[in-house]
C-alpha cells in the first residue's frame, strides 16, 4: 500500500517487525525475495558475493538495508533481477536500496 499522504498515527511502543531481521552467513551468491527480512546480516563466507534483489514489478515500495559483516575485505555486490549493479557494499558497512516500482535505486 502505497502512502496517502492523509495524518500518521504516531507510534507509541517499540516497532517490532516480524520475520524483520535476518543474519547469515553465505555459501554462495543470494537471492532476496518479498519475504526476505528488510534488515539483513550477512558475512560473505570468505569471498566477494552477489545479493539479487526481487523483480522490480512485484516491489515496489520495498526496501532492504544490508549489513556486510565479513570477515574480510569480500564485498557485497548488489545487482537487480536483470543483473545490473546497485550497489556495492563493502566489509563492516551497510547500505539502503528501495524499489519506486520500476527501479531499485541505492537510498544513502
Amino acid at each position: 500500500m502505497a502512502y496517502s499522504g492523509k495524518a500518521t498515527k504516531a507510534l507509541t511502543a517499540q516497532l517490532h517487525l516480524r520475520g524483520g531481521i535476518e543474519a547469515m552467513t553465505l555459501a554462495g551468491h543470494h537471492t532476496l525475495t518479498l519475504k526476505s527480512a528488510n534488515y539483513i546480516r550477512f558475512d560473505a563466507g570468505g569471498t566477494s558475493r552477489n545479493i539479487t534483489l526481487p523483480a522490480e514489478s512485484l516491489s515496489n515500495g520495498c526496501f532492504f538495508r544490508i549489513y556486510n559483516a565479513s570477515g574480510g575485505a569480500h564485498d557485497l555486490v548488489v545487482k537487480d533481477a536483470s543483473g545490473s549493479t546497485i550497489m556495492t557494499i563493502a566489509q563492516n558497512t551497510s547500505g539502503l536500496v528501495g524499489c519506486t516500482g520500476s527501479a531499485w535505486i541505492q537510498l544513502d
